[in-house]
C-alpha cells in the first residue's frame, strides 16, 4: 500500500512539473503584445541620414535590436508622448538588451539632422533619428506599412501618422511590430523575452 501511494505521488508531481514546465516555456517565449512574423522581412532600405547626418544603410542595422517610431519633432501629442513612455519600457531593461530606439520624421521637410538631435536629445540621449527626402521616407514606410499623411492647417500643416512600433532584428529584417493601443509594461515584458 505504502509502495502505490510513493509511486502515486511520483506521478502526480512529475505530471504537475511538466505542466508547470510547459507553461513558463510558453510565458518565456511568447511575447503577449508584439506580433512577431515567422520569417523576418528584408527590407531595402533607402539612402537615409541620422540625426548627425551621417548615412544610414543596411549595415546600420546588423548588430543591435532596433524599434522604430514614425512621427515629427512638430507633433504636439503622440510623439512626446510615445517617446516619454519608450524611454520609461527601454529603461527596464538591462543596458545590454534594450533595443535602440528610432524616430523615423515623416515631416523630413522640416525635420532635418540637427532638428531630430535637439529633439531627441530632450527625450534620452540614446534615442537616434532617421531623415531624408519624401520620397525616401515614403519607401521605408511603404516596406512597413505605415500609413501617413499631411493635414494642411490654417497656418501651414500638421501630419496625421501611424503610432505603431516597427522592431527590426540583429539583422537588420523587420522582425515584428507593436499595434496600438501600448500596453507599456507589457512591451517592456515582450522586449525583455525577445531580444534574450
Amino acid at each position: 500500500m505504502k509502495r502505490i501511494f510513493i509511486i502515486a505521488v511520483l506521478l502526480i508531481a512529475g505530471l504537475l512539473a511538466g505542466v508547470l514546465t510547459a507553461h513558463w516555456q510558453r510565458s518565456a517565449a511568447a511575447p503577449e503584445v508584439a506580433t512577431l512574423f515567422a520569417t523576418p522581412r528584408l527590407l531595402d532600405w533607402p539612402a537615409l541620414v541620422d540625426e548627425l547626418g551621417d548615412p544610414i544603410s543596411a549595415s546600420s542595422f546588423s548588430t543591435e535590436w532596433d524599434l522604430l517610431f514614425f512621427g515629427f519633432t512638430r507633433c504636439p501629442d503622440i510623439c512626446p508622448m510615445t517617446l516619454g513612455r519608450l524611454r520609461t519600457a527601454i529603461g527596464q531593461l538591462p543596458a545590454d538588451e534594450r533595443p535602440r530606439v528610432w524616430l523615423v520624421s515623416v515631416d523630413p521637410t522640416h525635420d532635418k539632422s540637427e532638428v531630430l538631435r535637439d529633439y531627441l536629445a530632450f527625450f534620452d540621449a540614446s534615442f537616434r533619428g532617421l531623415t531624408g527626402t519624401e520620397a525616401q521616407i515614403e519607401s521605408l514606410a511603404t516596406q512597413l506599412g505605415v500609413a501617413y499623411s499631411r493635414v494642411p492647417q490654417e497656418e501651414g500643416y500638421t501630419m496625421s501618422h501611424s503610432a505603431a512600433l516597427f522592431l527590426l532584428d540583429r539583422e537588420g529584417r523587420y522582425a515584428g511590430l507593436f499595434t496600438t493601443p501600448h500596453d507599456w509594461p507589457t512591451i517592456s515584458q515582450d522586449l525583455a523575452r525577445i531580444v534574450n
